[in-house]
């Protein structure tokens, strides 16, 4: 088997298609409307994936990203439940990490 196929059942990944550049000061209003709506699941995923994550966060972003990728950036039910997750998993790591500073910025003080 090849690094492009499944190694549990051999059957071959979808290709990811080459994105056409666009110059979205040419297009009309409606145009660049349809544009950003289309392609926004798939920026979103990128944006988290530049923030500070955990590992964890981090792979299950990846995956989200890849599965967005290989439908064209259109998200299906699972995409959307999975990013709604993350982005609560990401929320419930920050206010852990931003009270753990404060407690210790508040000891170190003390």
């Amino acid at each position: 088997m090849s690094t492009q196929s499944c190694p549990c059942c051999g059957r071959a990944f979808p290709k990811a298609k080459a994105a056409p550049v666009v110059n979205v000061a040419e297009l009309s209003e409606k145009d660049m409307y349809a544009y950003y709506k289309r392609t926004a699941p798939v920026e979103n995923v990128r944006f988290q994936l530049r923030l500070n994550l955990p590992e964890r966060i981090r792979i299950e972003y990846t995956t989200l990203l890849d599965h967005l990728i290989a439908r064209n950036g259109k998200p299906d039910a699972w995409a959307n439940r999975e990013y709604l997750r993350l982005q609560e998993a990401w929320r419930v790591w920050r206010e852990y990490r931003e009270g753990h500073e404060r407690k210790m910025t508040d000891w170190a003080a003390a």
